[in-house]
């Protein structure tokens, strides 16, 4: 069973292997972003509001468009740990993760 992580203003508000974006006070869920294998810890959105990332306990970090919930641009390994925080750079171009490894 999956588990989903909802996003409510762009923030964080429940953690799972799975994102969503919703819709203001409603909490309508937008879209729905699955491809983490275990929770995701956390998530930030790019300068622009176009894209986002993703950091979870499967060691992975996933790069996602706004536009396109199907698939992740990309999925960055390297971690021996589980990401608990991500960032992007002010213009957007880099993103920093920490970890516990």
């Amino acid at each position: 069973m999956k588990n989903k992580l909802y996003l409510l203003f762009f923030c964080c508000v429940v953690f799972a292997s799975s994102t969503s974006l919703l819709r203001g006070a409603d909490e309508l869920a937008l879209k729905t972003f699955s491809g983490h294998e275990d929770i995701v810890l956390s998530t930030a959105f790019s300068p622009d509001g176009t894209k986002f990332i993703s950091g979870s306990s499967d060691k992975t970090i996933k790069l996602w468009d706004i536009d396109k919930p199907e698939q992740a641009i990309k999925t960055f390994k390297g971690h021996s740990s589980g990401i608990y925080g991500v960032a992007f750079s002010p213009v957007g171009t880099k993103f920093i993760s920490g970890s516990n490894d």
